[in-house]
C-alpha cells in the first residue's frame, strides 16, 4: 500500500469482512536503538461476517484468533512505514481455506504437490 488512500482501501475491506475486529496488545512498544523505530506484539480476535474481497471469499460465520506483529519506521513523528507480520496460513485454516494439519484433505494437497513437484522437474 502506498499513501491514505490505498490504507483506507485496506481497511474498509478489513472492517467489511470482520467488523468485531478486536486487537489486544501483548508486548511492545520495543524501541528500536539504531533508529526512529518500534514494535509491538498483539492479538487479535474476529467474526467472518463479509466477504474478503479481494478476493471475494463469502462470509463463514467463523470466530478466528491469531497474533501478529506491526514494525513501525518513524519520521518527522508520523509513520513513514509500516510492517504487519501475521501466519496467514493460520488465519486460512481457522476460516476453512486452508485444511487443518494432519488431516486428509492436508495429506491429499501435499501428495498433489509432490507428484507435481516430480512432473514439472521431468
Amino acid at each position: 500500500m502506498r499513501g491514505k488512500a490505498d490504507v483506507r482501501e485496506f481497511l474498509d475491506h478489513g472492517w467489511r469482512a470482520f467488523p468485531d475486529l478486536t486487537f489486544e496488545l501483548i508486548a511492545g512498544p520495543h524501541i528500536a536503538g539504531d533508529g526512529p523505530r518500534a514494535a509491538y506484539w498483539w492479538k487479535a480476535t474476529a467474526t467472518h461476517q463479509g466477504p474478503i474481497d479481494p478476493p471475494g471469499i463469502p462470509a463463514t460465520g467463523k470466530q478466528i484468533e491469531f497474533d501478529g506483529v506491526d514494525i513501525h519506521d518513524y519520521r518527522d513523528g508520523k509513520i513513514a512505514k509500516l510492517r504487519i507480520i501475521v501466519n496467514m496460513n493460520d488465519i486460512a485454516t481457522q476460516l476453512g481455506i486452508l485444511p487443518g494439519p494432519g488431516s486428509t484433505a492436508e495429506k491429499i494437497m501435499v501428495g498433489m504437490h509432490k507428484l507435481r513437484s516430480r512432473h514439472t522437474r521431468s
